[in-house]
């Protein structure tokens, strides 16, 4: 939903030129966005008394939904789609009331509204990448990056369009995909620290001094997703007992983490042992890699153990 957030603000501001914004107004602003839903709701609340206006009403109706309250969100929205105005707040709700149907798995509703939103306003990038976020949480990730590609061709300013569409290439295995939006990423949202993940496209790229590189300059060995991309390099780079060793640490700091599991499938592919192959991928697809990566452990286990 931050998209609509970001657009419901631009749309605030030039309302704003020429008059005053209210001062609950400007108070529920703050308290919105520092997640203070609550008395965000109360200060919006007390402004529809006296200005029962759409963008009021809007900014009730996702108070509730951030708040998760979705049975209060839901009909709001829907009186502000069911009105006859024309502002930006039809296409934000259209949006956020898909939200809200994904929030709580009603998939076809969902993409209801999104599409609706769509044929509706054809040039709002959120419609896009929302029905991209939905296709996403179901592992569609064709569908998913389709979408994102149609919100950053709309607007590509975005860095947040770019991170989830780089998370798509991550779980399709597009790592020059991923490795360009990871630079994009850097570009337009310096704070965002990505050099873990461009070490980890370098390796999948088999650019692995590259990766090397990076790497030693970001080395924590507390990190247990580092250890697991730099056991990795390492057995790239021929030195697979070190690997190893590197990616069994981290798996002690987190025994849950699928990656590092089909990481050590990987190495044991490598050593023909076969074995330790289906041992590890079945641990890995035991602990949920196809939801979050993709089918990639699936289509080893049927080559190599069966």
């Amino acid at each position: 939903m931050r998209n609509v957030i970001i657009i419901l603000l631009i749309t605030i501001s030039i309302q704003a030129i020429g008059q005053e914004k209210s001062k609950l107004m400007k108070e529920g602003s703050e308290f919105f966005f520092n997640k203070q839903y609550p008395e965000a709701l109360k200060c919006f609340q007390k402004e529809l008394k006296t200005s029962p206006t759409i963008e009021v009403k809007f900014w009730i109706a996702h108070c509730y939904a951030e708040m998760k309250q979705i049975s209060n969100a839901k009909p709001r929205f829907l009186e502000i789609i069911n009105s006859n105005t024309t502002g930006p707040e039809i296409a934000m709700s259209l949006v956020n009331l898909g939200n809200c149907y994904r929030e709580t798995k009603q998939i076809d509703s969902a993409h209801y509204y999104y599409d609706k939103a769509i044929t509706d306003f054809p040039k709002y990038s959120s419609a896009y990448f929302n029905k991209g976020q939905l296709f996403y949480s179901t592992s569609q990730f064709k569908e998913a990056k389709i979408n994102y590609d149609k919100a950053i061709a709309i607007d590509s300013s975005d860095w947040w369009y770019f991170q989830k569409r780089l998370e798509v290439s991550f779980a399709s295995q597009d790592y020059e995909g991923a490795l360009h939006d990871l630079k994009k990423v850097n570009q337009l949202n310096p704070p965002k620290k990505n050099q873990m993940n461009i070490a980890y496209c370098y390796t999948m790229l088999k650019r692995y001094k590259d990766a090397d590189s990076i790497f030693q300059i970001i080395y924590n060995d507390k990190d247990a997703v580092f250890l697991n991309n730099y056991g990795l390099n390492k057995h790239n780079m021929g030195e697979t007992n070190e690997g190893k060793e590197i990616i069994l640490k981290s798996i002690s700091l987190d025994p849950k983490n699928s990656y590092a599991y089909r990481n050590l499938a990987t190495i044991a592919i490598a050593e023909n042992n076969k074995d330790s192959i289906c041992k590890y991928l079945s641990k890995a697809r035991e602990l949920g890699f196809e939801k979050n990566y993709g089918t990639e452990v699936n289509e080893l286990l049927l080559k190599y153990c069966n």
